[in-house]
This record gives structure tokens, sequence and C-alpha cells, in this order.
């Protein structure tokens, strides 16, 4: 299924978009992908778009559960990209999303959710130790933004990424919106993400051209 919104944008304040999303059919469905990339060189914007190319070039038959086959790719990849690159990190939410199931993945502060009734429910939680503490209101948000960005909680070439990846399989929700996004866009907008899935689609929409003279990060974003 072809996005209802499907952006990746520069922030206002960087010269360089280390964000990928990309989309693509596989058996049964179809998959989507966020990917920020640390640090905004060159370089990184290079790690992730080449990890993106590959992940969606592999075997997508399910040769092993679904689940199953969605570690395994991006495992192999990160794998094969390490053997020529050290130290390059990035977070991603990847979903593979069929007639009756959906499969996520995660790493980092990509997050995926669902605009319901009543706003965002978000399926996935950051993987930076400060969430716990920001969620039981013993940081305030903005601090919490400022202390995330943490490279180890985060995919990493040269390293062992099996215990980082986080995965599950879900029920498909029926008439939800799938979203995910990099933490460019939360970060601006989560409180926006009231109300009917529809007028959140609606908001997300309006928000594109506002943050290109307002985001502090770059922002990635997928409706589905």
């Amino acid at each position: 299924m072809i996005p209802d919104v499907f952006i990746s944008r520069t922030g206002a304040r960087e010269s360089l978009n280390a964000d990928h999303v990309e989309h693509w059919p596989i058996e049964g469905g179809h998959a989507y992908l966020v990917c920020d990339g640390i640090d905004h060189i060159e370089h990184t914007a290079t790690i992730v778009r080449l990890f993106s190319s590959l992940l969606k070039a592999a075997d997508w038959g399910y040769s092993e559960s679904p689940e199953a086959q969605l570690a395994s790719n991006v495992l192999a990849v990160m794998d094969t990209i390490s053997q020529n690159d050290q130290g390059t990190a990035f977070c991603l939410g990847i979903a593979l999303v069929t007639a009756d199931k959906m499969i996520i993945g995660h790493c980092g502060d990509c997050r995926i959710g669902l605009l319901r009734d009543n706003g965002i429910e978000w399926l996935t939680e950051d993987d930076v130790p400060f969430f716990s503490m920001y969620k039981k209101g013993l940081l305030t948000k903005e601090t919490y933004l400022r202390c995330r960005h943490i490279p180890n909680c985060k995919m990493k070439t040269g390293e062992k990424n099996s215990q980082k990846l986080k995965t599950a399989t879900l029920p498909r929700p029926a008439s939800k919106r799938l979203l995910l996004c990099s933490d460019g866009f939360w970060s601006e907008c989560e409180d926006l993400l009231t109300g009917s899935h529809e007028i959140c689609l609606q908001a997300i929409r309006q928000l594109n051209s506002s943050l290109l003279t307002t985001a502090q990060d770059n922002f990635s974003v997928i409706v589905v």
C-alpha cells in the first residue's frame, strides 16, 4: 500500500539530511522503513542510504517466521556494512504490514504508533535509559530531549546489534493509521496528535511546511 504521507526533510537548523524513508512490496504485504542517522555528516547519510537499499533488496520470502525474517535481514545487512565501516550509528523503525498482522522492529528513538480516535498510541518505546525517568515524571520533556542522544543505544556498524533490535508481531488493527517517524518529527509534533486519526492525518500534512522553518532536527514520517 502506498503511504498517504511519505516525507523526509532537512530541519531548519540542519544542512544535511541523514534521515531516510523507504517502502517496498513484500510477500503478502508491504514494508515501511524510517532511519535516522546520528551525526549530520555525509558519511552517516551514505551509510543510512546503503543500509536502506540493501534491506529493501533482501529476501522477504519468509523462509523463517516474518518476525524472525525481519530481525535476520536487518542484522545480516548490518554485518555486511560492518565489513567496511565501523562506528556509524543510526536508529530505525520498520513495519511489515500484511492482511492480518503487523511485524514491527525498532532501535533507538525512531517511533512506530497508531493514529486512533483519541490521538496517537505509540507501539514502541525509546531505547534510552532516560526515557523511563521521563515517563515517571523525573525529567521534563525538554530535559529528556536534550539528553536522549546516546549512540550506544542505536544500531552501530562494527558492533553486534542483536540485542539492540526490538521486534514484535501484532494484529493489524482495522480502520487505524500506522505512523512511523524519526525523533525530529515526534519531538516537535506528538503533543499535537490528538483527536481522530483523520484529524491527526490532516495535522501531519499541514505540519510538513511549518517544520521546514521550525524543526530543530531532520524530520521524517510515514503514514499508511
